[in-house]
Protein backbone atom coordinates (compact mmCIF):
# COMPACT_ATOMS: atom_id res chain seq x y z
CA UNK A 1 0.00 0.00 0.00
CA UNK A 2 1.30 3.32 -0.72
CA UNK A 3 0.93 5.69 2.17
CA UNK A 4 -1.40 9.27 1.59
CA UNK A 5 1.90 11.31 2.24
CA UNK A 6 3.77 9.43 -0.63
CA UNK A 7 1.19 10.27 -3.14
CA UNK A 8 1.93 13.63 -2.79
CA UNK A 9 5.21 12.81 -3.99
CA UNK A 10 4.57 11.16 -7.31
CA UNK A 11 4.49 7.76 -8.50
CA UNK A 12 6.61 6.25 -11.34
CA UNK A 13 6.20 2.87 -12.62
CA UNK A 14 8.47 0.69 -14.77
CA UNK A 15 8.65 -2.01 -16.61
CA UNK A 16 8.53 -4.19 -19.87
CA UNK A 17 6.30 -4.16 -23.03
CA UNK A 18 3.07 -6.45 -21.02
CA UNK A 19 4.30 -7.25 -18.15
CA UNK A 20 1.24 -5.41 -16.52
CA UNK A 21 2.25 -1.78 -15.62
CA UNK A 22 -1.16 -0.54 -16.59
CA UNK A 23 -3.71 -3.58 -15.12
CA UNK A 24 -1.40 -4.37 -12.02
CA UNK A 25 -0.74 -0.39 -10.71
CA UNK A 26 -2.38 1.99 -12.58
CA UNK A 27 -5.75 1.37 -13.16
CA UNK A 28 -6.25 0.04 -9.61
CA UNK A 29 -4.48 3.04 -8.39
CA UNK A 30 -7.14 4.99 -10.96
CA UNK A 31 -10.49 3.11 -9.22
CA UNK A 32 -8.95 3.28 -5.37
CA UNK A 33 -8.70 6.93 -5.71
CA UNK A 34 -12.06 7.92 -7.17
CA UNK A 35 -13.65 5.47 -4.18
CA UNK A 36 -11.83 6.18 -1.48
CA UNK A 37 -11.19 9.67 -1.70
CA UNK A 38 -13.27 12.68 -0.13
CA UNK A 39 -13.87 15.00 -1.80
CA UNK A 40 -13.24 12.97 -4.94
CA UNK A 41 -9.93 14.07 -6.84
CA UNK A 42 -10.26 15.99 -10.95
CA UNK A 43 -8.65 13.93 -13.05
CA UNK A 44 -6.41 14.25 -15.87
CA UNK A 45 -5.85 10.69 -17.58
CA UNK A 46 -3.34 10.80 -21.30
CA UNK A 47 -2.58 7.07 -22.80
CA UNK A 48 -1.05 8.45 -26.77
CA UNK A 49 -1.66 3.84 -27.06
CA UNK A 50 -5.18 4.48 -25.64
CA UNK A 51 -5.86 1.04 -24.03
CA UNK A 52 -5.65 2.52 -20.29
CA UNK A 53 -8.20 5.26 -21.40
CA UNK A 54 -11.11 2.73 -22.40
CA UNK A 55 -10.36 0.76 -19.46
CA UNK A 56 -10.84 4.04 -17.06
CA UNK A 57 -14.11 4.70 -19.16
CA UNK A 58 -15.68 1.24 -18.19
CA UNK A 59 -14.34 2.21 -13.98
CA UNK A 60 -16.18 5.59 -14.01
CA UNK A 61 -19.22 3.62 -15.34
CA UNK A 62 -19.22 1.28 -12.39
CA UNK A 63 -18.67 3.58 -9.92
CA UNK A 64 -21.09 6.26 -10.76
CA UNK A 65 -18.56 8.48 -12.33
CA UNK A 66 -19.38 8.85 -15.72
CA UNK A 67 -21.13 12.45 -15.29
CA UNK A 68 -17.75 13.67 -14.33
CA UNK A 69 -16.10 12.67 -17.43
CA UNK A 70 -14.71 14.97 -19.90
CA UNK A 71 -13.36 12.81 -23.07
CA UNK A 72 -10.71 14.90 -25.60
CA UNK A 73 -11.05 12.98 -29.09
CA UNK A 74 -11.24 13.61 -32.81
CA UNK A 75 -14.76 12.71 -32.85
CA UNK A 76 -15.88 14.20 -29.28
CA UNK A 77 -17.68 17.27 -28.86
CA UNK A 78 -15.09 18.99 -26.37
CA UNK A 79 -13.05 21.95 -26.96
CA UNK A 80 -10.48 23.60 -25.40
CA UNK A 81 -8.37 26.76 -26.48
CA UNK A 82 -4.43 25.92 -25.04
CA UNK A 83 -3.20 29.62 -26.02
CA UNK A 84 -6.30 32.04 -25.04
CA UNK A 85 -6.15 33.29 -21.01
CA UNK A 86 -8.33 36.14 -19.78
CA UNK A 87 -6.18 39.35 -19.43
CA UNK A 88 -3.16 37.51 -21.16
CA UNK A 89 -1.04 40.85 -21.21
CA UNK A 90 -1.27 40.74 -16.73
CA UNK A 91 1.05 39.36 -14.53
CA UNK A 92 3.28 37.62 -17.51
CA UNK A 93 0.55 35.74 -18.43
CA UNK A 94 1.43 35.99 -21.71
CA UNK A 95 5.13 34.48 -20.85
CA UNK A 96 3.29 31.46 -19.11
CA UNK A 97 1.56 30.57 -22.71
CA UNK A 98 5.27 30.94 -24.95
CA UNK A 99 6.86 28.55 -22.36
CA UNK A 100 4.25 25.97 -21.91
CA UNK A 101 4.63 25.95 -26.33
CA UNK A 102 8.07 26.22 -26.33
CA UNK A 103 8.27 23.21 -23.76
CA UNK A 104 5.91 21.44 -25.78
CA UNK A 105 8.07 21.53 -29.54
CA UNK A 106 10.89 20.49 -27.30
CA UNK A 107 9.07 17.35 -26.45
CA UNK A 108 7.69 17.21 -29.85
CA UNK A 109 11.17 17.37 -31.40
CA UNK A 110 12.81 15.14 -29.31
CA UNK A 111 15.56 17.65 -27.46
CA UNK A 112 16.56 21.25 -27.53
CA UNK A 113 18.21 22.63 -30.24
CA UNK A 114 22.59 22.13 -30.09
CA UNK A 115 22.75 25.56 -31.23
CA UNK A 116 21.12 27.77 -28.41
CA UNK A 117 20.46 30.84 -30.97
CA UNK A 118 17.42 28.96 -32.54
CA UNK A 119 15.83 27.79 -29.68
CA UNK A 120 16.15 31.39 -28.15
CA UNK A 121 14.92 33.23 -31.28
CA UNK A 122 12.11 31.11 -31.73
CA UNK A 123 10.85 31.59 -28.13
CA UNK A 124 11.70 35.37 -28.81
CA UNK A 125 9.57 35.51 -31.73
CA UNK A 126 6.58 33.06 -30.10
CA UNK A 127 6.71 35.52 -27.25
CA UNK A 128 5.81 38.82 -28.94
CA UNK A 129 3.42 37.16 -31.82
CA UNK A 130 1.40 36.32 -28.51
CA UNK A 131 1.12 39.98 -27.02
CA UNK A 132 0.61 41.12 -30.74
CA UNK A 133 -2.56 38.50 -31.19
CA UNK A 134 -3.95 39.29 -27.91
CA UNK A 135 -3.52 43.25 -28.41
CA UNK A 136 -4.89 43.29 -31.94
CA UNK A 137 -7.39 39.96 -31.81
CA UNK A 138 -8.43 40.00 -28.11
CA UNK A 139 -9.03 36.19 -28.96
CA UNK A 140 -7.56 34.31 -30.96
CA UNK A 141 -6.37 30.37 -31.15
CA UNK A 142 -3.39 28.33 -32.10
CA UNK A 143 -4.38 28.90 -35.74
CA UNK A 144 -3.81 32.67 -35.37
CA UNK A 145 -0.79 32.44 -33.86
CA UNK A 146 0.48 30.53 -36.25
CA UNK A 147 -0.83 33.26 -38.84
CA UNK A 148 0.80 36.01 -37.14
CA UNK A 149 4.10 34.53 -36.64
CA UNK A 150 4.33 33.63 -40.57
CA UNK A 151 2.96 36.80 -41.30
CA UNK A 152 5.84 38.42 -39.20
CA UNK A 153 8.31 37.51 -41.57
CA UNK A 154 7.45 39.77 -44.30
CA UNK A 155 5.54 41.96 -42.54
CA UNK A 156 7.20 43.56 -39.07
CA UNK A 157 3.56 44.04 -37.27
CA UNK A 158 4.57 46.97 -35.93
CA UNK A 159 1.82 49.35 -37.14
CA UNK A 160 -1.07 46.97 -35.80
CA UNK A 161 0.47 47.25 -32.74
CA UNK A 162 0.89 50.90 -32.74
CA UNK A 163 -2.86 50.99 -33.16
CA UNK A 164 -3.73 48.90 -30.37
CA UNK A 165 -1.48 51.30 -28.21
CA UNK A 166 -3.39 54.42 -29.14
CA UNK A 167 -7.12 53.10 -29.02
CA UNK A 168 -6.92 53.78 -25.10
CA UNK A 169 -8.12 49.97 -24.49
CA UNK A 170 -5.26 48.89 -22.51
CA UNK A 171 -4.22 50.22 -18.62
CA UNK A 172 -0.14 50.87 -18.37
CA UNK A 173 0.86 47.40 -17.54
CA UNK A 174 -0.64 46.45 -20.98
CA UNK A 175 0.88 48.88 -22.72
CA UNK A 176 4.52 48.44 -21.66
CA UNK A 177 3.66 44.58 -22.72
CA UNK A 178 2.76 45.91 -26.21
CA UNK A 179 5.45 48.58 -26.54
CA UNK A 180 8.37 45.65 -25.99
CA UNK A 181 6.44 43.81 -28.91
CA UNK A 182 6.27 46.74 -30.82
CA UNK A 183 10.28 47.51 -29.88
CA UNK A 184 10.94 44.09 -31.12
CA UNK A 185 8.84 43.75 -34.52
CA UNK A 186 10.64 47.21 -34.72
CA UNK A 187 14.21 47.56 -33.88
CA UNK A 188 15.39 43.53 -34.20
CA UNK A 189 13.19 41.57 -35.84
CA UNK A 190 13.00 43.10 -38.97
CA UNK A 191 16.79 44.02 -39.47
CA UNK A 192 16.94 40.09 -39.18
CA UNK A 193 18.27 38.75 -42.38
CA UNK A 194 15.73 37.23 -44.96
CA UNK A 195 17.18 33.70 -44.54
CA UNK A 196 17.57 34.03 -40.81
CA UNK A 197 14.08 35.04 -40.13
CA UNK A 198 13.48 31.99 -42.17
CA UNK A 199 15.29 29.58 -39.78
CA UNK A 200 13.65 31.50 -36.76
CA UNK A 201 10.05 31.10 -38.12
CA UNK A 202 10.75 27.21 -39.18
CA UNK A 203 12.13 26.65 -35.32
CA UNK A 204 8.88 28.37 -33.95
CA UNK A 205 6.12 27.43 -36.08
CA UNK A 206 7.10 23.22 -36.18
CA UNK A 207 5.08 22.42 -33.36
CA UNK A 208 2.26 24.82 -34.49
CA UNK A 209 2.33 23.02 -37.54
CA UNK A 210 0.67 20.02 -36.00
CA UNK A 211 -2.47 21.70 -35.25
CA UNK A 212 -3.44 23.11 -38.94
CA UNK A 213 -5.08 19.74 -39.36
CA UNK A 214 -9.85 19.82 -39.17
CA UNK A 215 -9.80 17.61 -36.93
CA UNK A 216 -7.08 18.74 -34.00
CA UNK A 217 -7.86 22.41 -34.89
CA UNK A 218 -12.00 21.50 -34.32
CA UNK A 219 -10.32 20.74 -30.59
CA UNK A 220 -8.32 23.45 -30.01
CA UNK A 221 -9.34 26.20 -32.05
CA UNK A 222 -12.76 27.01 -31.20
CA UNK A 223 -14.43 30.22 -31.34
CA UNK A 224 -15.04 31.49 -28.22
CA UNK A 225 -18.16 30.92 -27.74
CA UNK A 226 -17.81 27.15 -28.37
CA UNK A 227 -15.33 26.06 -25.64
CA UNK A 228 -16.69 23.47 -23.29
CA UNK A 229 -13.29 23.87 -21.54
CA UNK A 230 -13.21 27.23 -20.36
CA UNK A 231 -9.74 26.54 -18.13
CA UNK A 232 -7.89 23.97 -16.60
CA UNK A 233 -8.27 25.66 -13.41
CA UNK A 234 -12.12 25.37 -13.85
CA UNK A 235 -11.88 21.20 -14.56
CA UNK A 236 -9.97 20.99 -11.26
CA UNK A 237 -12.08 23.12 -8.91
CA UNK A 238 -14.96 21.41 -9.92
CA UNK A 239 -13.23 17.76 -9.70
CA UNK A 240 -13.72 16.86 -13.16
CA UNK A 241 -12.43 14.05 -15.10
CA UNK A 242 -11.19 14.48 -18.46
CA UNK A 243 -9.57 11.36 -20.32
CA UNK A 244 -7.61 12.61 -23.31
CA UNK A 245 -8.35 9.89 -26.08
CA UNK A 246 -6.80 10.74 -29.56
CA UNK A 247 -6.89 8.03 -32.13
CA UNK A 248 -3.62 9.39 -34.34
CA UNK A 249 -0.29 8.66 -32.57
CA UNK A 250 1.18 11.78 -33.72
CA UNK A 251 -1.77 14.19 -32.59
CA UNK A 252 -2.07 11.94 -28.92
CA UNK A 253 1.21 13.00 -28.41
CA UNK A 254 1.30 16.87 -29.29
CA UNK A 255 -2.45 17.35 -28.20
CA UNK A 256 -1.41 15.28 -24.64
CA UNK A 257 1.52 17.07 -23.70
CA UNK A 258 -0.11 20.65 -24.21
CA UNK A 259 -2.73 19.32 -21.97
CA UNK A 260 -0.38 18.16 -19.52
CA UNK A 261 1.05 21.18 -18.86
CA UNK A 262 -1.68 23.18 -18.67
CA UNK A 263 -3.55 20.92 -16.47
CA UNK A 264 0.45 21.31 -14.47
CA UNK A 265 0.63 25.01 -14.37
CA UNK A 266 -3.14 24.88 -13.12
CA UNK A 267 -2.18 23.01 -10.20
CA UNK A 268 0.60 25.10 -9.68
CA UNK A 269 -1.36 27.82 -9.45
CA UNK A 270 -3.32 27.29 -6.25
CA UNK A 271 -0.46 28.14 -4.66
CA UNK A 272 -0.53 31.54 -5.06
CA UNK A 273 -4.66 31.79 -5.40
CA UNK A 274 -6.08 32.78 -1.85
CA UNK A 275 -9.40 31.45 -3.90
CA UNK A 276 -8.87 28.34 -4.96
CA UNK A 277 -8.85 25.96 -2.41
CA UNK A 278 -5.99 22.64 -2.07
CA UNK A 279 -8.62 20.21 -0.63
CA UNK A 280 -9.78 18.33 -4.10
CA UNK A 281 -6.32 16.15 -4.87
CA UNK A 282 -5.80 16.94 -8.55
CA UNK A 283 -4.89 13.56 -10.03
CA UNK A 284 -2.45 13.18 -12.98
CA UNK A 285 -2.00 10.36 -14.68
CA UNK A 286 0.23 9.64 -17.69
CA UNK A 287 0.47 6.49 -19.51
CA UNK A 288 3.39 5.52 -22.25
CA UNK A 289 5.01 8.87 -20.14
CA UNK A 290 8.17 9.12 -22.42
CA UNK A 291 6.01 10.02 -25.29
CA UNK A 292 4.53 13.53 -23.48
CA UNK A 293 7.52 13.82 -20.88
CA UNK A 294 8.64 17.41 -20.81
CA UNK A 295 11.74 18.90 -18.98
CA UNK A 296 11.62 22.85 -19.10
CA UNK A 297 15.92 22.89 -17.73
CA UNK A 298 15.32 25.87 -15.59
CA UNK A 299 13.52 28.06 -18.69
CA UNK A 300 10.21 26.87 -18.45
CA UNK A 301 7.16 24.82 -16.94
CA UNK A 302 8.56 21.37 -16.80
CA UNK A 303 7.75 18.00 -15.50
CA UNK A 304 10.40 18.12 -13.06
CA UNK A 305 9.47 21.72 -11.76
CA UNK A 306 6.27 20.49 -11.38
CA UNK A 307 7.20 17.58 -8.87
CA UNK A 308 9.54 19.65 -7.19
CA UNK A 309 6.49 22.00 -6.01
CA UNK A 310 3.13 19.93 -6.61
CA UNK A 311 3.48 18.12 -3.14
CA UNK A 312 1.87 21.32 -1.75
CA UNK A 313 -0.43 22.36 -4.21
CA UNK A 314 -2.34 18.69 -3.34
CA UNK A 315 -1.28 16.96 -6.43
CA UNK A 316 -0.94 13.00 -7.58
CA UNK A 317 0.88 12.16 -10.31
CA UNK A 318 1.59 8.86 -11.98
CA UNK A 319 3.57 7.92 -14.35
CA UNK A 320 4.22 4.99 -16.38
CA UNK A 321 7.09 4.31 -18.77
CA UNK A 322 8.63 1.43 -20.31
CA UNK A 323 11.78 1.80 -18.50
CA UNK A 324 14.46 4.80 -17.34
CA UNK A 325 16.23 4.68 -21.04
CA UNK A 326 13.18 5.86 -22.72
CA UNK A 327 12.56 8.77 -20.64
CA UNK A 328 15.96 9.95 -20.92
CA UNK A 329 16.01 9.05 -24.86
CA UNK A 330 12.79 11.64 -25.00
CA UNK A 331 14.11 14.17 -22.56
CA UNK A 332 17.44 14.27 -24.69
CA UNK A 333 20.01 15.07 -22.15
CA UNK A 334 21.04 12.78 -19.35
CA UNK A 335 21.35 15.35 -16.37
CA UNK A 336 18.19 16.87 -16.95
CA UNK A 337 16.38 13.18 -17.42
CA UNK A 338 18.21 12.31 -14.08
CA UNK A 339 16.92 15.62 -12.27
CA UNK A 340 13.24 14.70 -13.31
CA UNK A 341 13.52 11.17 -12.06
CA UNK A 342 15.08 11.70 -8.87
CA UNK A 343 11.78 14.45 -7.92
CA UNK A 344 9.46 10.89 -7.93
CA UNK A 345 9.38 10.01 -4.63
CA UNK A 346 7.79 6.39 -5.06
CA UNK A 347 9.39 4.38 -7.81
CA UNK A 348 7.66 0.76 -8.64
CA UNK A 349 9.95 -1.71 -10.68
CA UNK A 350 8.25 -4.29 -12.96
CA UNK A 351 10.19 -7.14 -15.14
CA UNK A 352 13.05 -5.22 -17.28
CA UNK A 353 16.25 -5.86 -18.91
CA UNK A 354 17.00 -2.35 -19.16
CA UNK A 355 20.25 -1.38 -17.81
CA UNK A 356 19.55 1.63 -16.45
CA UNK A 357 16.23 0.76 -14.70
CA UNK A 358 17.90 -2.10 -13.07
CA UNK A 359 20.71 0.50 -11.98
CA UNK A 360 18.43 2.79 -10.59
CA UNK A 361 16.66 0.51 -8.19
CA UNK A 362 19.92 -1.30 -6.99
CA UNK A 363 20.67 2.57 -6.08
CA UNK A 364 17.75 2.78 -4.20
CA UNK A 365 17.47 -0.60 -2.52
CA UNK A 366 21.51 0.59 -1.05
CA UNK A 367 24.02 -1.89 -0.12
CA UNK A 368 25.50 -3.91 2.72
CA UNK A 369 28.20 -5.99 3.64
CA UNK A 370 27.97 -9.96 4.58
CA UNK A 371 30.23 -11.32 6.38
CA UNK A 372 31.25 -14.72 5.10
CA UNK A 373 33.57 -17.53 6.04
CA UNK A 374 36.01 -19.61 3.77
CA UNK A 375 38.27 -22.54 4.53
CA UNK A 376 41.05 -23.32 2.80
CA UNK A 377 43.51 -26.42 2.83
CA UNK A 378 47.13 -26.63 3.08
CA UNK A 379 49.10 -29.77 2.70
CA UNK A 380 53.16 -30.09 3.85
CA UNK A 381 55.52 -32.40 3.23
CA UNK A 382 54.41 -34.23 6.87
CA UNK A 383 50.89 -33.49 7.62
CA UNK A 384 47.74 -31.61 5.96
CA UNK A 385 46.18 -28.93 7.48
CA UNK A 386 42.44 -27.72 7.80
CA UNK A 387 42.61 -23.78 8.13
Amino acid sequence: AVERGALNGAILVTGSIGCGKTQGTVLPYFRQLLTNFSPSPSVMAIDPKRTFIEAAKRICKEIGAEKRVRVISLESKETFNPVFVENILKQSRFLDVAEMLRAASINFSGKSSDSPFWEISAFNLLKNAVVYCAATKGYFTLSDLYLALVKATNDPLADELREAIESGKFDAEEIFNIECALRYFDDEYRHLDNRVRTGILATSTSFLNQFQEFRSAKIFCPTKKNRTILSMAQVIDKGEIVLVDIESPDLARSMGTILKLHYEKATLDRLNDPVRGKERPALLICDEYQDIVTCGGGNSLGDERYLAKCREANAIFIAASQSITSIMNSVGKEKAARELVQNFRTRIACHSSDSETIKNMQELVGQRDIERLSHTFSETSHSPTRN
